[in-house]
């Protein structure tokens, strides 16, 4: 089942995520600049590592997000398995997999099929689906 954002807001979405990201790693390496390099080479320096951060962030977004058919996850929840996983992709899941178990099962990364029924049937019916579905998604 496909998500149910559209177009603008799932770009706005990642046009967030990338720059909350971007404005972190920047804190993390704002002091690691020489203070005796000009400020005219911290601000290139500055400005070349924030492109570096969009442009790594715009791959992962593309190869990580489920709402497109064509990325790794959209092929993995599309097909059920991947015949060569990207190594990104496997990071995640092995962290999703970690957080899984350290969490006690409270952190599901497998959560979008249920989130997704949720939304679709608010939408289309104004309330929660009923047992047998939730019962559907969950198996």
């Amino acid at each position: 089942m496909r998500g149910t954002l559209g177009t603008d807001e799932r770009a706005r979405h990642i046009q967030h995520c990338m720059y909350q990201y971007s404005r972190a790693i920047y804190r993390s390496i704002k002091d690691l600049v020489d203070p005796y390099v000009t400020l005219r080479e911290q601000a290139e320096y500055r400005k070349a590592v924030l492109e570096a951060c969009e442009q790594t962030m715009e791959r992962l977004a593309a190869l990580l997000t489920r709402f497109e058919d064509s990325s790794a996850v959209g092929v993995l929840n599309r097909d059920g398995r991947l015949s060569a996983p990207p190594p990104e992709l496997m990071a995640v899941v092995a962290r999703g997999l970690e957080l899984h178990e350290r969490s006690g099962g409270a952190f599901d990364p497998t959560v979008a099929p249920l989130v997704d029924l949720y939304q679709v049937h608010f939408t289309a019916h104004g309330g929660p689906p009923d047992p047998a579905e939730l019962a559907e998604v969950k198996a």
